[in-house]
C-alpha cells in the first residue's frame, strides 16, 4: 500500500508541474505535454481506485486486531478483578434530565 501510495503522490506532482508548464510551451510541445497529463491521469485514476480498494481492505482488517493492553493494567481471572479508577453517575444525570423534563412539562 504504501509503494502504491508514494507512487500516486509522485503521480499527482508530475501531473501539476506539467500542468502549470503547458501556458508556456509552444504548439508542438504544447500537444505532446497535454498527452501526457492525460496518461498520468488515467493512470492515476486506476491507481487511485486499487489504493481506495486495498484501504478499505486495511481498515477491514484492522479492526479484527485486538488492542494491546497498556502495563499498568493488571490481569485477573474475571470483571471482579477489575480496578475502579472512576466512577460516572447515571442515576445523579438522569434525575437532573428527569426534573428538567417535569419542568419543562408544566
Amino acid at each position: 500500500m504504501a509503494k502504491s501510495g508514494n507512487e500516486v503522490d509522485s503521480l499527482r506532482a508530475e501531473r501539476n508541474a506539467l500542468s502549470k508548464r503547458i501556458p508556456t510551451l509552444d504548439r508542438a510541445t504544447k500537444n505532446d505535454a497535454v498527452e501526457k497529463v492525460k496518461a498520468i491521469k488515467e493512470k492515476l485514476s486506476d491507481l487511485e481506485k486499487s489504493l481506495s480498494e486495498m484501504k478499505l481492505e486495511f481498515d477491514d482488517l484492522m479492526l479484527k486486531v485486538p488492542s494491546i493492553p497498556a502495563t499498568e493494567v493488571p490481569i485477573g481471572k474475571d470483571e471482579t478483578d477489575n480496578v475502579e479508577i472512576r466512577r460516572w453517575c447515571w442515576v445523579w444525570l438522569t434525575g437532573i434530565l428527569l426534573i428538567s423534563a417535569i419542568i419543562l412539562n408544566d
